[in-house]
């Protein structure tokens, strides 16, 4: 071990330092997230703070042939129609036996 300590003495010294930039950069990261992240309601509350609401985006429908105007795509072939029904007029096409009229 002592010759591979002679030998390369500059690994101890890398792995030091690899060890201290990790630990460096998890501190600053967990600093930098407590910075950015919301305080909790009940701090809010005891320090007077309004809660800040965000604005909901109106929602609106889309014009399908404008749309593929602008983005120069075509707009998929409309659902076929299903076919008519015919109507049942009410009166037998054929007369029944009890018919008198008939």
């Amino acid at each position: 071990m002592e010759i591979w300590l002679q030998r390369y003495p500059w690994v101890l010294t890398a792995l030091a330092a690899l060890i201290g930039a990790y630990l460096c950069a998890r501190i600053v990261n967990t600093l930098t997230a407590a910075a950015i992240a919301p305080k909790p309601a009940l701090l809010q509350q005891s320090i007077g703070a309004t809660p800040a609401t965000t604005p909901v985006a109106a929602r609106f429908e889309l014009n399908a042939n404008r749309l593929s105007r602008v983005f120069d795509v075509p707009l998929p072939p409309p659902p076929p129609l299903p076919p008519p029904r015919r109507r049942r007029t009410g009166r037998r096409t054929r007369p029944s036996p009890r018919c008198t009229r008939c």
